[in-house]
């Protein structure tokens, strides 16, 4: 019930009378929290890992506070191999057992939900004779856990995969939890975010190892306290946290933990840290946490060192500080920047038309009338020259086609298929719909990064992301290509929109590491410039024309040697030679 002076608040300070309740079930809930158990006491006591052991907190205790702490938005930037989701079912089982609430649990694929629920969660479930108390005799599949609280009621934990629109949009939720945010779909976790409207815990929890620098974890954990566990010397009193390569003397016979002075820091000292936000000024959004491996009592710094030289991390440094040290790292020789940018903008004079045969790129935009379209043509060098950059929309586009003799134009087949369609029905044989397919590739045919298939009258491009996205950043970085002068507007959305893109190294199910670009913002442009090289390489092969191979069919024998096997062939025109073994070889043909 609304009192009246709530309902007077409510006048004067533009609140409604829902807002009001809600605030006043939050100031409750926060006095409750206060004066519950803490997370790593009940973790203590019932928590069990997936091989039935206590939690350790004597060797991990850098690992208390970040259960503990109750912040409504809190994250868990960790390397992989950590204790990070130990720590997210802890606070998930706590908040089950002392709330009646519901909570969706998101891993980045589907299957990767089934492989979590199979080999941690309901192992430690049933390691823990309160927890498996809790839910005997109700609902425990791969996807729904029920706890049943002995007072009545109950809690549920719904398990999701982070790419699938239709489970975001299904339950509402009083906690959200996202495990490995970097390999989750960011417009389906945003969709997640809904499901907290109705509740007064309003929670979020984001756990995973960082890729690359502004996307992700790393987008949070700007945004966030920065918290960092901060070790004291005992020598020197010299405080800060465990960095790479400034905290291992790595010229000792024994790599050890040292301070900022020299000092060895050992296991029981760094034990012996604290958590301090780095970040006090202003209100950050989230409560975060690092830590990498380092604070491991398994991982001493000579392992450390030992793994930097170890032939996955020498070929692919990024894993490197993602996976031991827990930090964002992108590839950065392939990335590309503003100054590389502004090089690339030598600002000859934009074309409003051409008589010339040109190519071009189209990234779709949702909004009708936001496509980003790159004309370019070939300069005198060699090199690829963007005549022509615009925004614009469905029709504008088959102006340009006309204008600018476009002869080949790979538009992006999403999300206005049928749109593009049309496109192709009015200039036939001139535009490509392109696809990023999401399964592997056979080996591309052209240019090492696209197939052409031709189904149902409709010519399609599949284009290996990674790979022709690593072509077209060459081009820019080598300056193959270059852009005409632009309006200042345009100018900004264009290098910006190039710009937002980062190259990073991931693992695979089979353990082997794997490039990919991910966007750290709007994108469009770049997927334009990369359409675009693939247009120019469909421009050329059309325009050099159909390639013949002369065969001299004026009789006798010539021999012909391979020169990848060195062995000599005899050739004589008109002989058809068959396979050994088999019966009914023809004749030659006279000729």
């Amino acid at each position: 019930m609304v009192t009246a002076a709530q309902r007077s608040l409510a006048q004067v300070g533009g609140a409604t009378a829902a807002e009001i309740t809600l605030d006043v079930a939050r100031s409750r809930l926060t006095a409750r929290r206060q004066a519950a158990v803490p997370v790593s006491e009940w973790a203590a006591e019932h928590m069990r890992t997936e091989k039935g052991e206590h939690l350790d907190f004597e060797r991990f205790p850098h690992m208390r506070q970040p259960m503990d702490d109750r912040a409504v938005e809190k994250g868990l930037m960790c390397g992989s191999q950590v204790g990070k989701t130990t720590v997210a079912l802890a606070d998930v089982y706590h908040f089950c057992d002392t709330e009646r609430v519901r909570v969706i649990y998101t891993m980045h694929t589907q299957t990767a939900v089934y492989d979590f629920s199979r080999t941690r969660a309901k192992p430690a479930i049933e390691a823990s004779p309160h927890l498996a108390e809790l839910l005997r005799g109700t609902i425990d599949s791969a996807e729904v856990k029920v706890f049943r609280h002995a007072e009545g009621g109950s809690s549920v934990v719904f398990f999701r995969g982070g790419q699938a629109s239709s489970a975001a949009i299904s339950e509402p939720a009083d906690m959200l939890v996202h495990d490995e945010v970097d390999f989750s779909r960011p417009d389906i976790l945003s969709l997640y975010k809904s499901r907290l409207a109705a509740s007064v815990h309003g929670r979020r929890l984001c756990v995973g190892t960082p890729t690359i620098p502004g996307f992700g974890m790393a987008a949070l954990w700007s945004e966030s306290s920065q918290s960092e566990w901060m070790v004291r010397c005992p020598t020197c009193h010299d405080e800060r946290p465990l960095t790479w390569p400034e905290s291992i003397a790595l010229d000792a016979p024994e790599p050890v933990y040292v301070c900022a002075r020299g000092h060895e820091l050992t296991r029981a000292t760094i034990c012996a840290g604290r958590w301090v936000d780095t970040v006090t000024e202003g209100r950050p959004t989230w409560r975060m946490y690092h830590f990498g491996r380092m604070l491991h009592p398994l991982w001493s710094a000579a392992r450390v060192a030992a793994a930097f030289g170890e032939a996955e991390y020498t070929d692919f440094p990024e894993l490197f500080f993602n996976q031991i040290l827990g930090l964002p790292k992108s590839s950065g020789t392939l990335g590309i920047t503003e100054e590389i940018m502004v090089r690339a903008l030598v600002g000859f004079p934009a074309l409003e038309r051409s008589e010339q045969p040109t190519w071009a790129g189209c990234d779709q935009s949702n909004a009708e009338d936001r496509h980003r379209v790159l004309i370019g043509m070939d300069d005198a060098d060699g090199g690829a020259a963007y005549v022509h950059v615009e925004v614009c929309g469905w029709d504008r586009l088959a102006d340009l086609m006309h204008l600018f003799n476009i002869e080949r134009l790979v538009i992006d087949a999403l999300p206005e298929t049928s749109k593009a369609r049309e496109l192709q029905k009015q200039f036939p044989g001139r535009v490509y719909l392109a696809y990023y397919p999401n399964m592997p590739m056979k080996k591309p045919t052209h240019e090492g990064i696209f197939t052409v298939d031709r189904k149902k009258n409709a010519d399609l491009v599949n284009i290996d992301r990674t790979a022709s996205l690593d072509v077209s950043a060459r081009r820019v970085r080598a300056g193959q290509d270059s852009f005409c002068a632009l309006p200042a507007e345009l100018r900004k959305t264009l290098i910006t929109e190039m710009c937002n893109m980062a190259r990073g190294v991931e693992t695979d199910a089979h353990g082997q590491p794997r490039a990919f670009w991910q966007n750290t913002g709007p994108d469009h442009f770049r997927h334009a410039h990369n359409y675009a090289t693939v247009a120019r390489a469909l421009y050329q092969t059309w325009a050099q024309g159909p390639q013949y191979v002369s065969i001299p069919l004026d009789g006798g024998e010539r021999e012909v040697t391979d020169e990848e096997t060195g062995r000599t062939h005899v050739i004589r025109p008109g002989y058809i030679p068959m396979p050994e073994g088999v019966v009914g070889a023809p004749k030659p043909l006279d000729w």
